[in-house]
């Protein structure tokens, strides 16, 4: 076995990725939901920037371990 399967979950970092558009990342619900996230020390927030949600292929973005992500009917 590799030494990463021996490791406790509160040793290994988790990497919760935010896919949402700036407005919707940065709104006060989503701002107390980080902040409680931020609060384990084991849990690593990513928010995607607009451009990579945009304009990257899915194989170009951020790396997690559990996406968070929002879909908007929004006019574009």
């Amino acid at each position: 076995m590799e030494d990463d399967d021996n490791e406790s979950p509160s040793e290994r970092q988790i990497v919760v990725g935010i896919c949402a558009m700036m407005k919707k990342s940065k709104s006060k619900p989503m701002t107390q939901i980080l902040e409680r996230l931020c609060k384990f020390d084991y849990i690593d927030v990513v928010i995607f920037p607009e451009e990579v949600i945009l304009e990257e292929s899915v194989e170009k973005w951020p790396l997690c371990d559990c996406l968070i992500s929002f879909h908007s009917k929004g006019k574009v």
